[in-house]
């Protein structure tokens, strides 16, 4: 399926909790008939799966696990720099700790936001135009 003349956008939504994953996962049910989308437990899996599929998003959250989502950003900013970065989390961190996301968004967010944003970077990603960090 092809959106305008774009591809279908390719998604790949991260969290380490079931509830919050379930959740990530309701919120961008409308989109299933416009967007390919993966959903990976933790940042490991996400990683093995940018290895063998193409994205043009990764939405995660702040993860509790050895590889926290920031730096899943930063590992996915350095191996695939056209893949727009979205965090998700409950608190601001530290700017410092901002470099490698192009999007934060404070949950709980509105249903529409996560869907918005992640569809405006991944299309900016597809049309070639730099997406800075």
């Amino acid at each position: 399926m092809v959106v305008g003349t774009l591809a279908r956008l390719r998604v790949l939504f991260v969290d380490d909790d079931p509830s919050g994953l379930a959740q990530v996962q309701r919120l961008v049910r409308k989109k299933r008939d416009a967007w390919s989308m993966s959903f990976a437990a933790d940042a490991s899996s996400a990683v093995s799966r940018l290895e063998t599929t193409w994205f043009d998003a990764v939405v995660t959250g702040c993860l509790a696990g050895t590889v926290g989502g920031i730096e899943l950003l930063h590992v996915v900013e350095a191996r695939w720099p056209h893949v727009a970065r979205v965090l998700l989390a409950k608190s601001l961190p530290p700017p410092h700790q901002m470099g490698p996301v192009h999007a934060f968004l404070l949950v709980p967010v509105e249903d529409d936001l996560v869907c918005d944003i992640v569809e405006e970077l991944a299309t900016a990603a597809q049309e070639g135009h730099a997406l800075h960090g």
